[in-house]
């Protein structure tokens, strides 16, 4: 067999490869958008079950009696307590606040007229009907319906993500064994198990982290909104805190709404421009320095690949998909750097290619 043979086989093995690559990948993307209603639920449990686990051992190590540590079980029932109340409690100030809305529309709507009639004079009246037309396509009510059918739908499926939960919860004391029945050797089960553990820790540090400069960008816009006098800005502040999991848009949307409210619950721009000060301060500070700083540090990754992820996991599940592209990145990240024939794309998504960076 000469060299040309030789290269022609390679050549063909290769092809071979990425054929069979490409295949999987869109059978991949074809299994995740067909069973969204149930590997949506599935990947928020699995989310919230990192988030119990941390909260339980936070709780451990913070409640004691004298030398006596809570009990294992004490520590995860509690957590788990803790977030389906939060939960509960989130989905439900966002359905009563889209109610309360709903109720001040018609006095949103004299304010806006006031408003229009106002920037007529300064404008002149054929820039302001282009805006008013502008501001009339915005379906203020729908926005709002969306939000409550979205709370609602929450609710509706909260029942099975918890069922998820427990479910993880109680199968967590045998994984150990599991994996090292899988793993069929004491060392590959270590190295399965070390896996495991920089996930987690992973995921850990980033909703920690992330969760810190969410606060803190929710906090600023909720004192600005406090002073210009913004109808419901707790729950303004809520929305910025949880919009802000979603990579780049998230914030911008988040402190987008706000905005608006306040140039139809006011007939002056005064308001307006205190909000949009706030968001932009928040932004500045926080979004732009702070943030990328200590988030970006604790998951690893390009922000072009957070782009990228950001669209591709939005096209497959929607919103859902876009508050867990990190972490679902991230994972994937991690799992392809440990086999030699997908280390290269784990390069390819880290930020600046040291893999070892967050572990």
């Amino acid at each position: 067999m000469n060299t040309q043979q030789i290269k022609a086989i390679v050549m063909q093995s290769n092809l071979m490869t990425i054929t069979l690559a490409v295949a999987l990948t869109l059978m991949l993307v074809f299994v995740l958008m067909a069973g969204q209603s149930v590997l949506i639920p599935f990947a928020i449990a699995l989310l919230l079950w990192f988030i119990i686990n941390a909260l339980a051992t936070a709780l451990r190590n913070a409640v004691r009696l004298g030398s006596h540590v809570m009990p294992k079980w004490t520590g995860l029932l509690a957590a788990l307590l803790i977030v389906i109340a939060v939960v509960i409690g989130l989905a439900e100030v966002v359905a009563s606040s889209g109610l309360a809305m709903l109720d001040r529309l018609p006095q949103y709507a004299e304010n806006l007229s006031a408003l229009s009639e106002k920037l007529s004079l300064l404008l002149g009246f054929e820039i302001m009907s282009q805006i008013v037309t502008a501001i009339d396509g915005l379906d203020f009510e729908a926005v709002i319906l969306a939000f409550t059918d979205g709370a609602a739908s929450l609710l509706g499926n909260i029942g099975t993500v918890i069922l998820y939960v427990a479910f993880l919860l109680v199968e967590q004391q045998f994984m150990p064994i599991k994996l090292n029945a899988i793993a069929g050797t004491d060392k590959r089960g270590a190295e399965i198990r070390r896996v495991m553990d920089d996930i987690s820790l992973r995921i850990r540090t980033y909703l920690f982290t992330k969760s810190l400069t969410s606060a803190a960008m929710a906090g600023v816009v909720w004192i600005f909104l406090i002073f210009a006098g913004v109808d419901f800005a707790g729950f303004w502040a809520l929305l910025v805190f949880i919009l802000n999991f979603i990579p780049v848009v998230g914030g911008i949307v988040s402190g987008a709404f706000p905005a608006l409210l306040a140039l139809v619950q006011f007939p002056t721009l005064g308001p307006f421009m205190i909000v949009i000060a706030g968001v932009a301060t928040a932004h500045l500070i926080i979004g732009n320095v702070v943030e990328p700083r200590f988030v970006g540090s604790s998951v690893n990754l390009s922000p072009l690949i957070v782009i990228l992820a950001l669209a591709i996991w939005g096209l497959i599940w929607g919103i859902p998909g876009m508050f867990l592209c990190i972490p679902l990145t991230v994972i994937a990240m991690i799992i392809f750097a440990e086999f030699e024939a997908t280390r290269p794309i784990a390069i390819a998504l880290s930020e600046n290619g040291n893999l070892s960076q967050a572990q």
